[in-house]
């Protein structure tokens, strides 16, 4: 049976000590004698043993002492570069000739700097006022404003905007673009000037042979000699040769104005009807419409831009594939004209317009977009350059691949928008971030 008895050190009246175990409060037995000298050397050991297991304990000190000392000098250290870092981003932010603006995820501004409250001309401090008041407050959207916003002071800006990271919350930038804007309109209207009087001469030709044919026609028509069935083609002429007129003239305002005309939004879709109906309308024409719709819901893609304007210049690279039918001989028959979304990334609606007639050179090709260019004895060379400057000012592109005696095919690029990315008001869903209404 385990003993329980504990050890004591009992004087027995002898000056020695013995090592006594107690077995319970009632009986005491005494081990054999422990002398003064033997005691004296245990208590030396332990002591000994105390002293080094605190010397040890001391030096595992001074190592932590010393280690957090090199981590808080380290940290220190870190938080002096970041806050370097901190202050010489700041300082490029504040240079910038953009306007940033922090916005938490909860719709509120955290940061700004000077150029996006210059910009916005805002009376206050923008640091902690909502987004969206600060849009209520400073944007006055119109509905030309196409691809940039309107301020309340009539300037145009480009709102772009970008996550932070896994944080929640958006950076706003915001360009002016009002001066350049101005530049560009200048110049383009100084383009169009400079070519203004290679136009007259060469449209008052146009303009007088269709004019010239219709007055003759209308003549015939008083003749009490022609008889029914003249008439009706007198008539016919006649409403070819004012057609002719008209879409001359319209294409000189067009290329007058720089192709701008009020911009609105509609779908594909619409688009698509518009095509069968107001420019596919030749009856003489083979032509196909092919239209992938497998990327896409087509009734929530949308562009943005004249549709009148678009279906002008489709109808004039379609009368110039008609004329190249022609040309080679051949049945006036365009192979296909095919819609595709060309990439769901991309965000880009593809629309191609190919013809199996005589081509063209590649010398003509880098020639083809430029005013009054043309291949035709008696064209303008306004028409192509008419397409060129409405497909820009979709903010697409049209491109032109042809060989000769094979056929060409014009390639326009438009940039689709969602459904709801240019509202009633016509500002850009994405300028404002999620949870800040």
């Amino acid at each position: 049976m385990e003993s329980n008895a504990q050890s004591v050190w009992c004087d027995d009246s002898s000056g020695t000590y013995r090592e006594a175990s107690l077995k319970d409060e009632h009986n005491v037995v005494l081990n054999p004698v422990v002398t003064n000298k033997e005691a004296i050397e245990q208590f030396s050991q332990l002591s000994n043993q105390f002293i080094n297991s605190y010397q040890q304990l001391e030096s595992q000190i001074t190592d932590l002492n010393e280690q957090l000392a090199a981590q808080t000098a380290a940290k220190e250290l870190k938080a002096q570069e970041n806050e370097r870092l901190a202050q010489r981003l700041q300082t490029i932010v504040g240079t910038l000739p953009n306007g940033v603006i922090v916005i938490d995820g909860h719709g509120v501004v955290s940061e700004a700097n000077t150029v996006a409250a210059n910009m916005l001309n805002y009376s206050g401090d923008l640091v902690g006022v909502s987004w969206i008041e600060i849009i209520s407050q400073a944007f006055a959207p119109r509905s030309d404003d196409g691809h940039e916003i309107s301020l309340i002071d009539g300037r145009r800006i480009k709102v772009e905007t970008q996550a932070i990271g896994r944080e929640p919350g958006q950076i706003v930038t915001l360009t002016d673009l009002t001066d350049t804007r101005k530049v560009q309109e200048h110049q383009s209207r100084e383009q169009r000037l400079s070519v203004i009087g290679k136009m007259m001469a060469s449209l008052a030709h146009q303009i007088r042979t269709p004019l010239s044919a219709a007055l003759l026609y209308s003549g015939q028509l008083s003749s009490p000699r022609v008889t029914k069935e003249k008439v009706i083609e007198f008539q016919r002429h006649m409403t070819q040769s004012l057609k002719q007129l008209e879409h001359h003239v319209s294409d000189m305002l067009l290329f007058a104005s720089g192709g701008v005309a009020k911009s609105e939004r509609f779908t594909v879709k619409e688009l698509v009807s518009a095509i069968n109906t107001q420019v596919l309308i030749n009856p003489l024409v083979d032509v196909d419409i092919e239209f992938n719709q497998s990327l896409v819901d087509i009734n929530e893609r949308f562009l943005y831009g004249n549709l009148q304007a678009l279906l002008g210049a489709l109808s004039n690279i379609i009368d110039n594939a008609i004329h190249a039918c022609k040309g080679n001989q051949a049945v006036g028959k365009i192979t296909a004209i095919s819609m595709d979304i060309e990439s769901a990334a991309n965000n880009t609606l593809c629309l191609s317009i190919s013809d199996n007639g005589c081509g063209i050179t590649e010398q003509q090709q880098t020639q083809i977009f430029e005013p009054f260019f043309t291949g035709k004895s008696k064209g303008t060379g306004l028409g192509l350059a008419v397409v060129k400057t409405i497909i820009t000012n979709f903010k697409g592109d049209v491109q032109v691949s042809s060989k000769p005696n094979k056929g060409t095919c014009f390639v326009i690029h438009l940039p689709l928008i969602e459904q709801n990315a240019i509202p009633q008001k016509h500002i850009p869903e994405a300028v404002i971030p999620m949870g800040g209404a």
